[in-house]
């Protein structure tokens, strides 16, 4: 929540938003209540339509798709290269949420969205936790540790 908050927080007031129907409900609680008493404002599109997302954006005021897939509740699943599309037609950024975490065996392409293997880009997505113990490091001396992998 923190980090979808905090994406949201550098748009301007006058800025707009493409956001799903079905999501998270803190999220769009917090987006009903707070973004738009800042003056952003959002528009609620079913995100497994492209056409209604692509509706959906403002020509020249759109700065951010948000979708989340797959949804939460309903586990329905967007189509993250089309709103990938549909957001840089309309030079928009786009977030993809994921409330679940991938499956193994799921294999990233160079645009970062999941897509089926092929001979180019067949590299397996492979998930590590964070070295804090880095992290820590680096902050309490301000030097990288020589920490061993």
């Amino acid at each position: 929540m923190a980090a979808a908050s905090s994406l949201f927080c550098v748009l301007l007031p006058g800025d707009h938003v493409v956001a799903p129907r079905i999501m998270y409900g803190g999220l769009r609680k917090w987006l009903s209540e707070f973004a738009l008493s800042w003056g952003v404002a959002i528009t609620w599109a079913d995100a497994t339509d492209m056409a209604a997302v692509g509706a959906a954006v403002r020509a020249g005021r759109t700065r951010l798709v948000w979708i989340e897939t797959p949804a939460n509740a309903t586990w329905e699943v967007t189509d993250v290269a089309a709103a990938a599309e549909v957001a840089h037609e309309a030079h928009a950024l786009l977030a993809v949420d994921s409330p679940v975490r991938p499956p193994r065996a799921a294999r990233i392409g160079r645009s970062g969205s999941p897509s089926p293997p092929s001979a180019a880009d067949d590299r397996p997505l492979r998930l590590r936790p964070p070295a804090s113990r880095r992290h820590v490091d680096r902050l309490s001396t301000g030097r990288r540790a020589a920490v061993r992998p």
